[in-house]
């Protein structure tokens, strides 16, 4: 009753940035140049969809006996790709939504870039690190064009890095 194409642009074109997931509507906001907060997000391969100005809460991937999935584990093997939660089952694995926390700790990342037009240095640096890394796994050699834009939440980053 209150759907409207009209006010779903006018949103994305006003919008000092937006929340979303990957179910589709971020995307509108990346056509007017828009800074994009991707929550409860996964496959990890979704790093290379969002630019710098961008920041990626992915969800947590545990094992089976319960210990969490690192994501230099996830981005270093062909988990990294697997979007579907019959996908995960068939690999073992369990996906946990974000936490009200985490949410609240991404949003205040994304506020603080805004407002303050840089991110802050531990971010900054959790991401450069991260960016490292990644060029390093063998699943990237064959790609030296490909590169992350994208940052990853420094709270997830932080909390479930090895």
């Amino acid at each position: 009753e209150f759907k409207s194409d009209f006010m779903d642009v006018f949103l994305a074109a006003k919008c000092a940035f937006c929340i979303g997931t990957a179910s589709g509507y971020y995307p509108l906001a990346t056509y007017f140049n828009k800074p994009i907060l991707l929550t409860n997000h996964l496959p990890l391969i979704g790093i290379y969809e969002i630019d710098q100005n961008s920041i990626i809460l992915p969800k947590t991937i545990v094992k089976e006996n319960g210990d969490i999935l690192e994501i230099n584990k996830i981005m270093s093997s062909s988990i990294m790709l697997l979007g579907t939660n019959d996908a995960y089952k068939k690999n073992n694995l369990k996906i946990i939504n974000n936490s009200p926390t985490e949410l609240l700790e991404a949003t205040k990342e994304m506020l603080n870039i805004l407002i303050d037009f840089k991110p802050n240095k531990d971010f900054i640096k959790q991401n450069e690190r991260f960016r490292e890394r990644v060029k390093n796994f063998e699943i990237f050699k064959n790609y030296n064009d490909l590169k992350i834009l994208g940052n990853i939440s420094s709270s997830f980053i932080s909390k479930y890095n090895d």
